[in-house]
């Protein structure tokens, strides 16, 4: 009986001494002082998982933000490939224009409104000017020509009205002010571009720009008040004037004073 109690003592204190390594592997911080408690630090361990947690945030934000940067380049390269593309078949003038312009005028529109570098802009809004020209002899209705016409001047007002307004702070208002600075100075080349392709012609070639131009002043001349919308589409008017004045042929200037 004794040599069984001392060997059952013998095996309970094995166990105790197994036990007892067992947690000071699991818990190496662990005091015993009467009752079991824990230090108040957290053990290296868990810090070293946090820490791991925050790099693998922080790497995953910066991946983030590269994909992003790489999908507005990538639209930005394909603006400018489907203008350039529109621009080779525009210039090819010895083989004839689809009947259908509508994809060109897509292609080239969106290049002047939003590539962000400038001879990137001229470049698009020479074939635009040139498309123009080269489309404007067939016969009426050419609903191509006076829609591409009213879009420049309807795009260029849109976007000069963007950028009159007070800087913005915010992030989101203030690109949104980039891009019709942007915007506006591509509207601008075009329209330029356009009076210099067609010269002296212009209102005779293009009477739906000549229509754009005169309607809201002849309004604004006559005698008796003026609605807001009246005055807004004259002010228009005179903003589009102001762009095109340099590059519109000398002999016009009176016809636009009178």
């Amino acid at each position: 009986a004794q040599l069984g109690l001392s060997s059952s003592r013998s095996s309970d204190a094995v166990r105790m001494a197994e036990a007892a390594q067992e947690l000071q592997k699991l818990a190496p911080k662990l005091v015993i002082q009467g009752h079991l408690m824990w230090e108040s630090r957290v053990p290296s361990n868990v810090q070293s998982d946090k820490k791991r947690l925050e790099l693998l945030h922080a790497l995953r934000m910066r991946v983030l933000a590269s994909l992003g940067f790489m999908g507005v380049r990538k639209d930005a390269l394909l603006v400018s490939l489907c203008g350039l593309a529109a621009g080779a078949i525009i210039e090819a003038k010895d083989d004839a224009l689809p009947k259908a312009v509508g994809s060109l005028i897509k292609a080239l529109m969106t290049g002047v409104r939003t590539a962000d570098m400038e001879p990137m802009q001229k470049s698009f809004a020479e074939s635009l000017s040139l498309l123009a020209y080269r489309i404007h002899t067939r016969p009426p209705p050419n609903k191509a020509l006076t829609l591409l016409t009213k879009n420049m001047v309807k795009y260029l007002v849109a976007a000069e009205r963007v950028t009159r307004q007070p800087e913005a702070s915010e992030k989101s208002l203030a690109n949104t002010q980039k891009a019709a600075r942007i915007e506006l100075r591509g509207l601008s080349f075009a329209l330029q571009n356009l009076c210099l392709r067609f010269a002296s012609c212009i209102f005779e070639k293009l009477p739906i720009f000549w229509q754009l131009l005169s309607e809201p002043l002849e309004c604004a001349s006559r005698i008796g008040e003026l609605t807001d919308a009246e005055c807004a589409a004259a002010v228009d008017s005179m903003l589009v004037i102001s762009t095109i004045s340099e590059s519109l042929a000398e002999c016009l200037h009176s016809k636009i004073c009178d």
